[in-house]
């Protein structure tokens, strides 16, 4: 191996992660009203409904959120288009990110992976709409 990559492998690992480690079994999945609904019914089809509600409400508002940055980008400022077309492109990468996160939450989930990718899904927006207002 070649000394460079050594030395960016040897960084890589010395560094700590940047981002928010999700647990195995996410504590934000038991949290969750749906999952609640789910332990307390048994009823897997109602708490489904349950996650692809809040979902429909965590996309709804971030699509507000998004939109209302995009829209108050002052169109004189010489750099709106760029930071415009890097906004959209961070959010298509994240959106990206967030599908497979999720998925691999879903993978660890086994018998429930439906209810903890939605739930994961929500949790995740949820998340990204905070960081979103803070521009």
């Amino acid at each position: 191996m070649n000394p460079f990559r050594s030395a960016v492998l040897l960084l890589m690992l010395s560094v700590p992660a940047f981002a928010e480690p999700l647990p195995t079994d996410p504590a934000y999945v038991r949290d969750s009203p749906c999952w609640r609904q789910l332990q307390e019914t048994g009823d897997g089809d109602a708490a489904g409904d349950c996650a692809g509600a809040a979902i429909e409400a965590a996309d709804a508002e971030l699509n507000r959120v998004y939109q209302a940055i995009m829209d108050g980008v002052d169109p004189q400022w010489p750099l709106a288009e760029e930071y415009k077309d890097a906004l959209r492109t961070a959010q298509r990468a994240w959106i990206a990110f967030r599908d497979a996160d999720c998925t691999r939450i879903g993978v660890d989930a086994r018998g429930d992976a439906n209810l903890w990718i939605q739930t994961c899904y929500e949790y995740q927006t949820r998340k990204r709409i905070e960081e979103l207002q803070a521009y």
